[in-house]
């Protein structure tokens, strides 16, 4: 796990994160900010570490996923 990171707060204004719904935005922002990851920002992340952490369920996660892809 790292300590910190750095979130640009042109994530915002991107285009790209424009585009995407609010459920697929909170789950781009939590990929990229998630405790599970190392200091390469490389990490293995189950749906359910997602589903935990957002408190939200399984078809929530999978519908925010597929978005994002």
């Amino acid at each position: 796990m790292r300590d910190y990171g750095k979130v640009h707060t042109s994530f915002w204004s991107s285009p790209t994160i424009r585009s995407m719904s609010e459920d697929a935005r909170t789950l781009a922002f939590y990929l990229v900010t998630s405790p599970h990851s190392n200091m390469a920002g490389a990490y293995r992340l189950p749906d359910g570490y997602v589903c935990e952490d957002l408190n939200w369920p399984p078809e929530r996660v999978a519908k925010a996923f597929a978005e994002t892809l």
